[in-house]
């Protein structure tokens, strides 16, 4: 009988100190459960939100972050944006700017030639892909691109005068005074129109419609006046 007993008590012994073991992991993951449950949820949290991000969130979210000066969390946002929405040519063009701005010039041709084979008529976007075709040195490409935002808006001076510089890069003079003329006539105070009017004056030995130019210089930037005078009289 004394034996039995020993047997008995030996097992509970066991029982007891095999719980007491179990229990100390459990009881550790339960407490580093709850430290570390909260940042668990919130991605979990996190995941399912951004995922639902409309279109226009993630382009309302990448604006934002340019107005914060946060170019590449801006640039992910519009990248998101296009993904949602392939045809939303704004985020393509807002992507394109902040390519041009970091300086890579491929993928802002890239982002600009898109948004305006999505939108033909999408002005800034032309006028855009025309600028960084000259920085390019490519004049015919920013040729068409700065008659495309003439075309769809004729009283763009800006894009007048950008055609004249182009088309006096290709030493069209005579064009090329055209386009400032007609830029001049949109906006009458456009201080560099007159300048490069002048100029092309001087190149075709009209001095006096390029002192007429002078003359409305020094109303409107004293120091292009100064720099066409100087061509006037070397």
């Amino acid at each position: 009988m004394h034996g039995k007993y020993l047997i008995i008590v030996s097992f509970l012994i066991s029982v007891f100190l095999i719980a007491c073991v179990d229990r100390v992991p459990v009881e550790r993951v339960q407490a580093e459960g709850i430290e570390g449950g909260t940042e668990l949820s919130r991605e979990v949290k996190e995941v399912p939100q951004q995922s639902s991000r409309t279109a226009h969130e993630w382009f309302d979210l990448g604006t934002a972050c340019e107005k914060d000066k946060k170019s590449e969390e801006a640039r992910e946002a519009f990248k998101e944006a296009i993904r949602k929405r392939p045809d939303l040519a704004e985020a393509h063009y807002r992507l394109g700017m902040n390519y041009k701005k970091s300086g890579d010039i491929g993928y802002a041709v890239r982002a600009f030639s898109l948004a305006v084979s999505l939108d033909p008529d999408f002005e800034d976007a032309y006028y855009a892909l025309g600028n960084v075709y000259m920085e390019q040195g490519d004049e015919q490409r920013a040729l068409q691109a700065f008659k495309e935002v003439i075309r769809i808006s004729p009283g763009n001076a800006a894009a007048h005068f950008r055609l004249g510089e182009v088309l006096l890069d290709l030493r069209y003079k005579k064009e090329a005074k055209e386009a400032f003329l007609r830029a001049v006539k949109i906006n009458p105070d456009y201080a560099e129109a007159h300048y490069r009017l002048g100029s092309i004056y001087v190149m075709f030995n009209d001095i006096s419609s390029a002192f007429d130019e002078y003359r409305v210089l020094i109303d409107l930037d004293r120091q292009l006046a100064y720099k066409l005078f100087n061509q006037i009289y070397k």
